[in-house]
């Protein structure tokens, strides 16, 4: 259930069930002003409207007004409003190494970050921003206030015992009583008196000659966003699921299921756009949930699938170094530890640019340890969707290939066929073993099929599905099931409202088939594509498999 973190303005001293509650001097108004209940307070501003929910996944978000008047006031909205842009330019980021930092402060131009709308207010992750800004988080469960300040608001320390807090009743200030603290964090100034927070998040007002601040004043320094990932290693054949998501709005939850058997997830996340734009649709509590999980996160990073800008991006190195530095950015932002990188239909004439872009951005990632993949086809077929791919130079970049060992038939085939047939996977295992070391292939495992509807004309037309779906295909037409020994897969023909269809089964047979394959050739890992179309017993398969 949403919470609204910021809550009732009253004016004057309110006294409830025997508490003392706070009271605020808003420096966003002229007149001093009360808040009872779920307060926000920015850098001592109190804020006097809905600047700070709770979604149903437990995202605490931060709206975008409130980031551009009370923290920064160069962030804009994307023209589709979908999005706000971040200038980085002359900000004081720091990485996990100098040598990070200064690739980073030398080619940054923005990040951008996704939003949320509810009731027409536009928000971000407040975990992001904390982060991005080094700000200072706290709520009191008490009172349940929320307060954000600037790291570097000054603290006078060696206070022990109460102190007395004094609160704006309108006509003068009030004693609300006595608190307990060890610290003073003081938030402003007016007509000698002092808006202070105490250890326990009690707020309020001091006489300024109670403590005033003086060369006990501690500063909160500036610190990297993230430090070098220490144990960032993968046991022997590790398991990834890669996990389409959509809009950061609709999709970015995790999901509720019980732990999978998997040790990484990849979010299909970043996007690159014009200009060398990446487009951002990450999400921080994503990540502190797969954590908890017990999950690796990987960024999953996409050229779009557009040619012409990835060629563009390779053209210019201002460009291709504006985009590595918005991953590094990313990866420490979001305490990534990797980055897949899935750039598919390339022009031929890129096929060394992507070998150098990969060169810089391994060379870069490396300072933070973060782990590098990249997906490529199987090793025959088109100039811009397999041969593209210098397997040999990729290899001795980054730490895993993924052999992306499916659509042998595609959805636009106009002919029906399987998704990965067992010769035709072994084959591409075996062909790319001949250009990549067996210790850094990836086996990559369809957990989708397509039903083929047979047109008149005798072409097909295909729709994937997950296995949910092919459950209810198999429970109406199960006794039609046969065994296809050319795919080395079980196959359905049926009919259904006129219409024949085909279709080629994923089941536990091919899963056990594929997974075998992987011991037998002493593979890396396995990775499934993908989360979104396996259900309860697929991965109750692989656990028992794996």
């Amino acid at each position: 259930m949403k919470k609204i973190i910021v809550g009732i303005l009253l004016i004057g001293a309110l006294i409830f069930g025997g508490y003392y509650y706070y009271m605020y001097q808003s420096l966003l108004a002229e007149q001093q002003q009360l808040y009872l209940y779920n307060q926000l307070v920015v850098n001592g501003h109190v804020l006097d409207r809905d600047a700070v929910i709770e979604d149903d996944h437990g995202k605490v978000l931060i709206s975008v007004q409130t980031v551009q008047e009370a923290i920064d006031p160069s962030v804009y909205l994307s023209g589709s409003k979908s999005r706000i842009y971040i200038p980085m330019v002359g900000k004081n980021v720091q990485l996990e190494t100098s040598k990070l930092t200064q690739f980073v402060r030398q080619h940054i131009e923005t990040i951008n970050l996704p939003i949320v709308v509810v009731e027409e207010e536009r928000y971000v992750e407040l975990a992001v921003i904390e982060k991005l800004y080094g700000l200072l988080v706290q709520q009191s469960k008490t009172y349940n206030t929320m307060v954000i300040d600037n790291r570097r608001l000054p603290i006078t320390h060696n206070i022990s015992g109460k102190v007395k807090l004094y609160g704006n009743s309108g006509t003068g200030m009030q004693s609300i009583g006595k608190f307990e603290t060890s610290e003073l964090v003081f938030l402003s100034e007016t007509d000698g008196y002092q808006l202070v927070r105490t250890s326990g998040n009690e707020i309020g007002y001091i006489k300024t000659d109670a403590y005033t601040p003086d060369s006990e004043i501690e500063f909160y320094q500036e610190g990297p966003l993230n430090t070098p990932r220490i144990d960032n290693h993968l046991p022997e054949n590790f398991a990834l699921t890669w996990h389409q998501v959509g809009t950061f709005a609709k999709t970015s939850d995790i999901g509720p299921q019980e732990t999978l058997p998997i040790d990484v997830i990849s979010p299909t996340w970043f996007a690159l756009n014009v200009d060398g734009i990446i487009i951002n649709e990450a999400s921080a509590d994503y990540v502190q949930k797969a954590h908890e999980k017990g999950y690796k996160v990987w960024g999953l990073y996409s050229n779009s699938f557009k040619p012409e800008w990835t060629k563009a991006m390779f053209a210019s190195e201002d460009y291709s170094n504006q985009s590595i530095a918005q991953l590094l950015i990313y990866s420490a932002l979001y305490d990534l530890e990797g980055i897949n990188f899935d750039f598919e239909n390339m022009y031929i004439e890129n096929r060394a640019d992507y070998v150098a872009y990969i060169e810089t951005a391994v060379g870069q990632l490396q300072y933070q340890n973060v782990r590098t993949s990249i997906d490529v086809t199987v090793p025959w077929g088109s100039d811009q969707w397999s041969k593209v791919y210098d397997r040999v130079e990729l290899s001795k970049l980054v730490d895993y290939m993924c052999l992306m060992a499916y659509d042998e038939f595609w959805a636009a085939s106009k002919k029906a066929g399987p998704v990965a047939s067992m010769a035709w996977v072994e084959k591409g295992i075996t062909e790319s073993l001949k250009l990549i070391p067996k210790e850094k292939l990836v086996l990559a495992v369809p957990l989708y099929m397509r039903t083929w509807a047979i047109q008149s004309n005798g072409n097909a037309k295909s729709k994937s599905m997950g296995w949910k779906s092919a459950q209810e295909i198999k429970s109406t037409f199960g006794d039609q099931i046969v065994y296809d020994k050319t795919s080395g897969q079980n196959f359905v023909a049926y009919k259904k409202e006129g219409t024949h269809y085909k279709l080629w089964l994923e089941d536990k047979m091919s899963l056990e088939k594929r997974l075998d394959m992987i011991e037998a050739y002493d593979l890396a890992g396995t990775a499934f594509w993908s989360k979104v179309f396996a259900n309860d017993t697929t991965w109750e398969i692989i656990r028992n498999v794996r």
